[in-house]
């Protein structure tokens, strides 16, 4: 079984405009794999960034670097295509899944986990730099117990924000 952090700190969303539809919505389809994203803009590239620039901020605050994991990489991926293709922001899909779901679901066996989320910034850079500038998401990013991330973007053509990135942050049990 999965241990989330606090709820204050384990659900961190930045996203231009606030109040925007809840992920939950039942007239939605299925909710697509991770390849069904529109255009999605090649998400391993997207994940390493986002590896390495979490790495930076993890190394001037003295914590150790994290390790890329693949299952995280899907679940995020998978999620991040999921608000683009039903164009919403929430820890919760389309399906009901939380976090902690969808890492299962992608084969990760964890202690403990957090996600941070982000639609509107069209990089990398951008995407970190919000998440920095959030006590919750900075908080997640710089938490020593963590040892695993997984990364995704995806691109949905005339949805509000174009682009959602997913962040997973977890230690594997």
């Amino acid at each position: 079984m999965g241990v989330l952090r606090s709820a204050a700190r384990m659900f961190g969303l930045v996203a231009p405009e606030a109040g925007r539809r809840p992920g939950n919505d039942p007239a939605a389809e299925e909710p697509p794999r991770a390849g069904d994203a529109p255009e999605a803009p090649g998400s391993r590239t997207d994940a390493e960034r986002i590896l390495e620039l979490t790495n930076q901020a993890r190394s001037e605050a003295g914590l150790p670097p994290l390790r890329i994991s693949d299952a995280l990489n899907r679940a995020a991926a998978a999620h991040s295509a999921d608000m683009a293709a039903r164009d919403f922001v929430s820890h919760t899909g389309s399906d009901g899944s939380d976090p902690v779901d969808r890492a299962k679901a992608a084969g990760y066996v964890l202690a403990e986990l957090a996600e941070n989320l982000s639609a509107g910034t069209g990089d990398a850079e951008s995407t970190f730099r919000q998440w920095m500038r959030s006590p919750e998401h900075s908080g997640n990013i710089l938490d020593a117990g963590f040892t695993e991330l997984g990364a995704g973007h995806a691109q949905g053509d005339g949805t509000r924000f174009t682009h959602y990135w997913t962040q997973v942050l977890a230690r594997p049990s």
